[in-house]
């Protein structure tokens, strides 16, 4: 499998920056400071590579283009935005994809240690306004945007609607994500022992709708994540947002685990239990 990799340090401990980001859509006319900006820009560079590449999108407050980016009225007063961008026909990749979440959550664990807002955007923009800016080239595509700046003391509307309809202020019980042996047979925080905190880290993961696809079960090897399958009217679909999802994921477990010098790798395991509606990812698997 792919060999995932942490580039990125952080000054402060990683497990209370995990917790304090949270999706913000509504932002103050203030610019990034350049000294942030110049944190931001190193980081982008340092988790580019493979063709995945993140650019810096910037205009000054009232300028016209940006009061019709095309965010659709999901994000309101930013003017500042990362850009995640991938060559064409790479996002439909499972592995590309969750590498690809794995290397923007750094990004965005990076701006919430500077004290900047964010929002992962996969659908509500649209990705002409931003192409010229990044010099987007005929080979590529923008896969996934993020506003970033400083939080509004106040929501507007459609902040909160959102929030409502992704209920993203809200995530599920312990019992339903986290399992031992079987899925039947829930895993609790006690019986994770020193692996809690890192799989608490994966339940505080942000995901597209608040879907919440992850599901992890300990066997006496290790952790075995899957990835629920998402279906729409029925129809069982995989698609990038689902992948890009598990990567952030994936992520937060191994930053977690980083911190705590809880040593291990990520392998995959060939004889793993099929599930209905499951797709196996990855396993971590202590030293």
């Amino acid at each position: 499998m792919k060999s995932y990799y942490l580039p990125i340090s952080y000054d402060k401990s990683i497990l209370p920056i995990i917790r304090a980001r949270h999706s913000v859509r509504t932002y103050q006319p203030f610019p990034v400071p350049e000294k942030d900006k110049t944190v931001l820009l190193d980081t982008m560079q340092t988790v580019s590579g493979d063709g995945q590449r993140f650019a810096w999108f910037e205009r000054p407050p009232g300028d016209t283009l940006v009061e019709r980016l095309g965010t659709y009225g999901v994000i309101k007063g930013a003017h500042t935005f990362l850009v995640g961008v991938l060559p064409k026909g790479a996002k439909d990749n499972q592995d590309t994809a969750i590498t690809f979440g794995w290397r923007f959550e750094q990004v965005i664990l990076k701006a919430t240690e500077l004290g900047l807002g964010t929002c992962w955007l996969g659908g509500t923009f649209n990705p002409r306004t931003f192409a010229k800016d990044i010099s987007l080239q005929a080979d590529e595509q923008i896969v996934m945007v993020s506003p970033v700046g400083f939080a509004a003391d106040s929501k507007h509307f459609i902040d909160e609607v959102t929030t409502q309809v992704a209920d993203s202020s809200s995530r599920l019980p312990w019992d339903s994500i986290f399992f031992t042996r079987y899925l039947e047979q829930p895993l609790s925080e006690a019986e994770a022992g020193v692996y809690a905190e890192p799989l608490e880290m994966v339940r505080l993961a942000p995901s597209a709708v608040n879907t919440q696809p992850w599901r992890v079960i300990r066997d006496m090897r290790g952790f075995h994540f899957y990835g629920m399958d998402i279906r729409y009217y029925g129809i069982r679909r995989i698609d990038f947002l689902r992948n890009n999802d598990m990567g952030i994921a994936l992520s937060h477990f191994a930053l977690a685990c980083r911190e705590l010098e809880l040593n291990g790798e990520w392998k995959e395991q060939n004889a793993m239990t099929a599930y209905e509606n499951l797709t196996y990812f990855a396993s971590w698997i202590p030293e």
